[in-house]
């Protein structure tokens, strides 16, 4: 039987992330979020169990009498990777119609505004200029990790998805989790409501996927013209564009620097407190929407049943 901890028991431990995701846990916690570590959610395309390292929830008052609130959450996986990872990256286009958008989920998302126009809650809140999604400068849709070559005495490399380590294919360990526990959440918050015409309140979900890595990331910055530039960085704007037959969209996902971790967190704070002050300032209006659209979904509903 084995009664001590050894060395090289402490040391598979560390290898195995276990300790980063405690030490995430307690980051995410410090910045004011209930955290709840390996959160289960049903794999949307498979009906499998699945788990996510972390899910994390706050909350912001926009109203405590009338019970309206918005609700940030973050999906946060944490890899512990020895191999350095590349993402190739090129000029962003400041446009979320172009890079993808903010996630969001609840009541109201469609505003017909008091002039007459038609605007989704992106646009009405002006999120391209709050978002840090759009000041990140470069976007990356690639990336790789380098590992050496076993069968090869000198420094030979190749730049692969795989990896020899139980994380085994990075892409399906690291980018689809936070996709699909992000697909997951929404579904079942949407499905969640029930239309209450006469009493609706505003109730939002945002959500900010995240890949916390311990290890070295480097980003390839590619331009038209000349060579690639390498630079080691902390964080990475990363974007992938998902089709299957039951996910379809454009995801971001910050990929971070567990030393830079607090860095994010802080900045998504001072955003979701811009849109809170948004949400605030045009409260009557959206009250208003969410009413409106309470009511035609009743009327959706009892169309169905008849």
């Amino acid at each position: 039987m084995v009664t001590d901890i050894t060395p090289e028991m402490k040391k598979a431990i560390e290898r195995s992330g276990y300790l980063l995701e405690a030490e995430v846990a307690e980051i995410v916690r410090q910045q004011g979020y209930f955290v709840i570590p390996n959160h289960a959610f049903r794999d949307p395309e498979s009906g499998e169990n699945r788990e996510i390292d972390i899910f994390a929830i706050s909350a912001e008052v926009i109203k405590r009498k009338e019970e309206d609130f918005i609700f940030p959450i973050l999906l946060i996986e944490c890899k512990n990777i020895q191999s350095p990872l590349v993402f190739f990256s090129r000029e962003e286009v400041p446009s979320r119609y172009i890079v993808g958008d903010l996630q969001i989920s609840g009541i109201p998302k469609e505003i017909k505004t008091k002039d007459g126009f038609d605007e989704d809650l992106a646009e009405y809140l002006k999120l391209e200029k709050i978002c840090h999604y759009y000041r990140a400068g470069n976007i990356s849709t690639q990336f790789c990790a380098i590992v050496s070559k076993k069968d090869k005495k000198d420094k030979d490399f190749i730049a692969t998805h795989k990896i020899d380590s139980p994380l085994g294919n990075l892409y399906e360990s690291m980018i689809l989790p936070v996709i699909k526990a992000l697909h997951y959440e929404k579904e079942e918050h949407e499905n969640s409501y029930y239309p209450d015409p006469q009493n609706e309140t505003i109730n939002l979900q945002l959500y900010y996927p995240i890949v916390v890595i311990n290890g070295s990331l480097f980003e390839c910055l590619l331009k038209e013209s000349g060579e690639p530039t390498y630079k080691s960085v902390q964080r990475v704007n990363f974007l992938r564009r998902y089709q299957s037959t039951e996910i379809s969209g454009d995801y971001r996902i910050d990929i971070v620097a567990k030393e830079s971790l607090g860095e994010l967190l802080g900045e998504i704070d001072k955003e979701i407190e811009m849109i809170t002050k948004r949400i605030k300032q045009g409260r009557d209006e959206l009250i208003e929407n969410a009413k409106r659209i309470a009511k035609e979904r009743l009327k959706e509903e009892k169309h169905k049943k008849h």
